[in-house]
This record gives structure tokens, C-alpha cells and sequence, in this order.
């Protein structure tokens, strides 16, 4: 027995929903799919607009879309399936472009409702929605452009909310409950300790690129990012060992603060020999928590990606399967299998019935 088994949950978004909001709710009925809940995932006639974009896998298949729908069920959206199906579900993840709800209702939406200037306010995206929240200002190096986070974060994280917000329903029931979750909300709240350092030092945040306190360094085959506390130092040091680091401007962390730029030259120019693998086989030996950037497929191959079954193998038809991650959490000693990766959408509202 799953945690939702039984529960059925309409994905039931409009025509018009932006496409981070249709990465939130994805990931959030994804979940809600891994986790037993029949999902039914309504989609316009020509397809969900996701289905369209890359990475691609065999037959040109959007591997994007196998990972947010794999365990699903699609159906066409048309005006009298999706009534129907929103009023029968246990729960329903919608966006504010829709007016249909369910009993327990997520609605996703760009902007609060309630913010000023919320109704006037032109088209918004992921990307526009990070500047606003703070989040460009914090990533990147000053001397360049700003940088957007890797992959879909802000959306993905608006989908674990939204994820919340639908649990958080089912438990009240049989009372009916309406969840909202922005995008810009989710952005501030990522972006917590930006707020934090102006209410307690009255500064802002921002990217400090080399002369942050952390920066990420290059070595001989990529990147790593340097990660240490004051405990550390010794050790870090050590690894060095470069004498430089001994001089009276790199005392103590304060000092080591305002010539962070120079401590980053060094460290570059004694450790930037070494591969990432080596620098963090040494840094594990001394308790150093050093991280190494890895891309994709170096991180299909990581021994705690691999023992902890992160990824599991999926299939598209008859293509080569797919590596997609799946919860990494146990329920009563099983690990969550990826469901079926829906093949197309179905041409009869029947199999929602």
C-alpha cells in the first residue's frame, strides 16, 4: 500500500498556462504519481506544450515530458471531460487561467493575486520571475551578465509547494480546501537569506563571483567549488600547500574575507593541477567539504547516486530507456518505481471513467 493510493488527482491546466507553471504542476502530480495517486492529466488536442521540448531522447520524444509524466494518464481537455473529471477527483492542480475546482485545489499561478499591480502586469516567465525575486543577483560573476539557475529550479520548486499544498488538503478533508502557490512567492523564498542579511545587517546580498566566501575554482578537468569553514582551515591548508597561506592576511576568517580574491588566486594555482576526482578523494581523506561540478553523465555514475537507486529506468515505446529520478525515500522498504511513460494522447475521454 502507497501513501495515496486511492486518491485520484486531475492535472487540469488552461490553455494559456505559462509553461513554468505547467513544470510546477507536473512535478507536483508526479509526485502525487510515484507516491499511488491515479493521476489524469488533461491535454490540449495538439498535446501538452512540454511534450515539445528538448532534451530529446529515441524518436525525438521529449525526455522533459517522460520525467513529469511518467505513472500518468492523459485524456483530451475539452470543456465537458474536464468538469466532469475536476468534480469527480479527490483533488485537483490547476492554474488561475482555469475556474474549475476540486474539493482539495492547488492553483498555480505567476504572480499573487493579491500583489499590486498584479492584474496589469504583462506576460511573465521563470526567467523574468527570478530577477524580480532576487535570485539573478546572487549567482554568476559581477563582471558578467547574470546567470539564470540551471535547469527549471524556481518552477520545480514551486511544484514541491504545490505538492504540499495538495497533502496538505487531502488531510483536511472532508472540509474543502483551495491552496495557492506563486512563482514569485516561491523566488522570495528561495531567495530567504537575501532578506535575512538586510533585516539583520542591513545589507543585500549579491554575487560575488572569485571574492565570494565560497567561490567555485577551476582545477585540471572543470570546476570545483570551494567549501570550507573556519575549522577547516587547517586542513585546507594542508591540501594546499602553499606557504602564502600562512602570511598574517589570511588569519583569521575576517581577514580571509577581504582578500578573498587573492586567497582564490592561490588555491586556483596550488590545487588547479589536480582533476576533480583527485581533489575530492584528498579533500574526503582531510574532511574537507570541497565540491566537484559534475555534468550529467559523471553524475549517472556516482556511487551515492547509485546506492541510493536515485535513478531508475524507464521506457518510451521501443526506444532505448531512459534514466529518470525517481524519490529517493523507502516506503516500507520498497523503493518507488517510474511508472509508464504515456505514449500520446488519448483520442477517447473514456479511459478517464
Amino acid at each position: 500500500m502507497t501513501p495515496l493510493a486511492g486518491i485520484t488527482v486531475a492535472e487540469a491546466l488552461s490553455a494559456g498556462c505559462p509553461l513554468a507553471l505547467r513544470l510546477s504542476a507536473g512535478l507536483a502530480g508526479r509526485i502525487a504519481a510515484d507516491l499511488g495517486a491515479r493521476v489524469i492529466k488533461l491535454e490540449p488536442a495538439e498535446g501538452d506544450p512540454v511534450r515539445r521540448l528538448p532534451p530529446f531522447a529515441t524518436g525525438g520524444r521529449s525526455a522533459l515530458f517522460a520525467f513529469l509524466n511518467a505513472g500518468k494518464q492523459s485524456i483530451r481537455d475539452d470543456p465537458a471531460t474536464a468538469a466532469r473529471l475536476i468534480e469527480r477527483a479527490d483533488a485537483a492542480l490547476v492554474d488561475d487561467g482555469r475556474d474549475e475546482r476540486a474539493p482539495t485545489s492547488v492553483v498555480l499561478s505567476m504572480l499573487a493575486p493579491d500583489l499590486p499591480g498584479a492584474a496589469t502586469a504583462g506576460p511573465q516567465s521563470e526567467f523574468t520571475l527570478m530577477a524580480l525575486g532576487g535570485l539573478l543577483d546572487i549567482v554568476g560573476d559581477p563582471a558578467r551578465q547574470p546567470l539564470r539557475l540551471g535547469g527549471h529550479q524556481l518552477a520545480y520548486s514551486a511544484g514541491l509547494a504545490a505538492y504540499a499544498g495538495l497533502v496538505a488538503g487531502l488531510l483536511r478533508r472532508p472540509a474543502a480546501e483551495t491552496a495557492r502557490v506563486a512563482l514569485l512567492d516561491v523566488a522570495v523564498w528561495i531567495n530567504w537569506k537575501s532578506a535575512a542579511s538586510v533585516a539583520a545587517m542591513n545589507e543585500l546580498s549579491t554575487r560575488a563571483g572569485r571574492a565570494a566566501e565560497w567561490p567555485v575554482l577551476r582545477c585540471a578537468d572543470g570546476y570545483y567549488a570551494l567549501v570550507h569553514q573556519p575549522a577547516d582551515w587547517p586542513a585546507l591548508c594542508k591540501l594546499s600547500g602553499d606557504p602564502r597561506l600562512a602570511e598574517p592576511r589570511f588569519a583569521d576568517p575576517t581577514a580571509r574575507r577581504a582578500n578573498s580574491l587573492a586567497l582564490a588566486d592561490i588555491l586556483e594555482q596550488s590545487l588547479g593541477h589536480l582533476t576533480r576526482g583527485e581533489l575530492q578523494e584528498r579533500a574526503k581523506e582531510m574532511r574537507l567539504p570541497l565540491g566537484a561540478v559534475w555534468d550529467m553523465a559523471e553524475l549517472r555514475r556516482d556511487p551515492q547516486v547509485l546506492a541510493r537507486e536515485f535513478l531508475a529506468e524507464a521506457r518510451m515505446g521501443t526506444g532505448a530507456p531512459l534514466a529518470l529520478p525517481r524519490l529517493p525515500l523507502l516506503w516500507n522498504g520498497t523503493a518507488f518505481p517510474v511508472g509508464a511513460v504515456p505514449e500520446a494522447v488519448a483520442a477517447s475521454v473514456e479511459t478517464a471513467s
